[in-house]
């Protein structure tokens, strides 16, 4: 029995098939997800064949299944299973057509083509032996049960990309792909509206390879990617490359024909990566001789460092310190993350923030630590070294540099005496004019296509707008994994998680359209939460607090660097801030030189807001403001209203108290039954109920309008895609359900 026909949207659930009757629309994309999470369990069939094959098969399987963190898979061959082994269950197939007989089976009830030795996919053909092709389905063995098939033409191609790149397959960014080597060649999503279910959705595919222009000639090939040519300024652009060839290479005295690179470029740093699984805003691959950047409004990576450290590596080879390479490379770079390596170098210096050289030069350091920071103070050594000692010296001691303690506290002395003697650099600063209404805006799709940095979080962007919102807060998150135990505080690197170009790119969104910004990082700590982190001891506390500083110090720079109106240096760490009051000030107190705009702090509700002592600290004072409205099931809007004003009541009185304005930093309620009662609480499995939402907004933004003192509110939260939310969903966003309309209104009342 045919179980899916393609096109179409429905499927027979008769013969036993999960339910009975009449034709079912197919779930959607959403709801798969949902099953596969709800349920956490996938059995992945893996190809056979030859036992050489099978093993290298069986080896890659059960790699995938040791880094599933939050579904048990359960690896089996192709071979070993049976039609009901794949029935109504989550099922991953990987394999060439012939190595896993299941593609082949179910690949007529599927959306691809398989051809001898071609596969076939959006009406495309491909031959080409490298292509490996990636796709998420309803498994037509049941349908409510998400498919997920990874194959390709050749067996041992498939095997190298399982070994290096397995996360790019396991966390595809849409619902199907098509790549050859590090390089994806098509993407695109499948319409989830009822009649085209399940049909690709034209609007949203990406044939990349259609959208490449070559730009020859000169010293480099330039690629345009999803860029008009008539969009570059062709002269401008060659002259830069040569500049940074002909510098090179004369600083490094080589001779001859220079290496001919290949400078790719990209309209966003979404688009580089989907195509490469990298959105950094430049990059270069030494092995093809190639430099891949993001040259988008505002931020850019065409500033030579990329290319720089190529030909460096190219002529030079690597040296044992990798500070050495990106501080030489970022040294031959003009407009660094705006101003230059030399402003931004100076200013963490002249702000009492520069890194001892004694980090600069641990090489596991340097990697895990703060680009911004790191690649500021490599350039600033390299800078003192090249005037101290000379380039001929530099280039001497490049490869095999690794000064013994003494000599590192030597050159740390020198370099700081140089850097002293250099005239201060400006740094004006900023205060946020006027008050503050808007949402704090949730990097919730953790895809490269629906978080920062993303065309949907800029559609989302522009609809908080619309909604009146004068404010947003961007809060990327940063791992603990014990809060009993101090821990090195890691960044955001993955493409699709809260990376530095998506939360940058986001915030000159949200400038753009006329909005201040406050960055707003936060801790996630899993199953416990902020306010549970308490150090043990005295030593303890040190070691929080310095990694603490390490993380915040990264985006007080990121924060300066891109004209951020307010820095939020902490969000409901309870304890922390109650038992250690003083080390508190001290980290506001070493940022406030480096970030020139306006400090806070999101303190949890009751205990921790109302009796913090460090407060007057700061510029102004923020809440987490997520008191009971009222108590009873069935409140009325009156008691929501006194309960409201009660907080607005509270909080004025702790403004007063500590001689320091208060703003909302957050608040929200989810979509459910009385969810005043506890406003904080996630919405788990309760049922949906929009008019708790609705009338829990109604009530704090009366009760806002009526508390002059309190100079703005951040709701909890606005998402990154417009498709999450709706009247459906139970969570805390008001995206889409009655709620928005209480917003629009009560922010046309504020000021």
């Amino acid at each position: 029995m045919l179980l899916l026909a393609i096109p179409g949207a429905l499927f027979p659930a008769g013969n036993g098939e999960e339910g009975g009757g009449a034709a079912t629309l197919l779930p959607t994309r959403q709801d798969l997800y949902a099953t596969l999470y709800g349920e956490r369990r996938a059995l992945l069939v893996y190809g056979d064949g030859a036992p050489a094959l099978s093993a290298a098969y069986r080896e890659a399987a059960r790699a995938w299944q040791a880094q599933s963190r939050y579904v048990t898979i359960e690896i089996r061959s192709a071979s070993e299973v049976n039609e009901a082994d794949l029935t109504d269950r989550t099922v991953y197939l990987i394999g060439t057509p012939a190595a896993n007989r299941w593609i082949a089976r179910l690949a007529p009830q599927l959306p691809l083509g398989l051809r001898g030795g071609s596969l076939e996919l959006a009406g495309t053909v491909f031959r080409d032996s490298a292509t490996v092709l990636s796709l998420l389905h309803p498994n037509p063995l049941g349908p409510r049960h998400p498919l997920f098939v990874h194959t390709a033409i050749d067996d041992q191609v498939l095997l190298a990309r399982l070994g290096s790149d397995s996360r790019r397959l396991r966390r595809m960014p849409s619902d199907f792909q098509v790549s050859a080597g590090d390089r994806t060649l098509l993407m695109g999503f499948f319409d989830m509206a009822e009649q085209r279910r399940w049909q690709i959705d034209p609007e949203r595919l990406r044939d990349f390879r259609a959208e490449e222009r070559l730009l020859e000639g000169g010293v480099v090939n330039v690629v345009l990617h999803g860029i008009a040519p008539d969009a570059v300024d062709r002269a401008a652009l060659t002259a830069e490359r040569r500049r940074v060839l002909a510098e090179v290479a004369a600083f490094v005295g080589a001779t001859g024909t220079p290496p001919l690179i290949t400078y790719h470029i990209y309209g966003r740093a979404e688009d580089k990566g989907l195509q490469l699984g990298d959105t950094r805003l430049a990059h270069a691959d030494s092995a093809a001789m190639a430099v891949h950047v993001v040259v988008e409004p505002g931020m850019r990576g065409d500033d030579g460092l990329a290319e720089a450290g190529l030909l460096l590596r190219h002529w030079l080879g690597a040296p044992r310190e990798p500070a050495l390479e990106t501080g030489l490379a970022a040294w031959f770079s003009r407009g660094w993350h705006g101003r230059g390596v030399d402003y931004w170098g100076d200013r963490l210096f002249q702000s009492g923030n520069m890194p001892p050289l004694s980090e600069v030069l641990d090489a596991p350091l340097f990697r895990r630590e703060s680009g911004l920071v790191m690649t500021a103070a490599a350039a600033s050594f390299v800078a003192f070294a090249l005037e101290r000692y000379g380039r001929e010296d530099l280039i001497r001691h490049y490869r095999e540099f690794d000064p013994p303690p003494a000599e590192v506290v030597r050159l740390d002395a020198e370099w700081r005496a140089w850097l002293a003697a250099r005239p201060p650099r400006e740094a004006p600063s900023r205060s946020v004019d006027g008050y503050q209404k808007g949402f704090c805006h949730a990097h919730e799709g953790y895809q490269i296509t629906n978080g920062y940095g993303s065309r949907e979080s800029d559609a989302a962007l522009a609809r908080m707008r619309s909604l009146g919102s004068s404010s947003v807060s961007i809060t990327p998150f940063s791992y603990m994994r014990d809060p009993q135990a101090p821990s090195f505080l890691p960044f955001s690197r993955r493409a699709g998680s809260e990376t530095d170009e998506g939360v940058i790119h986001d915030i000159r969104t949200a400038q753009g359209l006329g909005m201040t910004v406050m960055l707003k990082p936060h801790l996630w700590l899993g199953r416990s939460w902020p306010g549970e982190i308490r150090m043990g001891s005295a030593a303890d506390w040190e070691a929080f607090f310095g990694y603490y500083y390490r993380w915040m110090r990264h985006f007080a720079l990121l924060g300066e660097m891109y004209g951020v109106d307010v820095l939020c240096v902490g969000v409901e760490l309870v304890e922390a801030t109650l038992e250690r009051p003083d080390d508190w000030r001290k980290l506001v107190a070493r940022l406030r030189p480096l970030f020139r705009g306006e400090i806070t702090y999101a303190a949890n509700w009751g205990r921790e807001v109302e009796d913090g002592t460090w407060w007057d600290a700061l510029d102004f004072l923020g809440a987490n403001a997520y008191y009971p409205l009222a108590a009873g099931d069935s409140a009325s809007d009156a008691a929501l209203r006194r309960g409201a004003g009660a907080m607005m009541t509270t909080l004025t009185a702790v403004g007063e108290r500590v001689g320091r304005p208060v703003v909302i930093t957050e608040v929200g309620y989810t979509s459910t039954p009385e969810p005043w009662r506890e406003p904080h609480r996630a919405a788990g499995g309760e049922p949906v109920d929009l008019e708790g939402q609705r009338r829990s907004y109604a009530a704090v933004l009366g009760a806002l309008a009526a508390a002059p003192a309190i100079r703005g509110i951040y709701f909890w939260k606005w998402p990154t895609y417009l498709s999450y939310g709706g009247s459906e969903d139970n969570d805390f966003t008001p995206n889409g359900k009655p709620a928005e309309a209480v917003v629009r209104a009560g922010f046309a009342r504020l000021p």
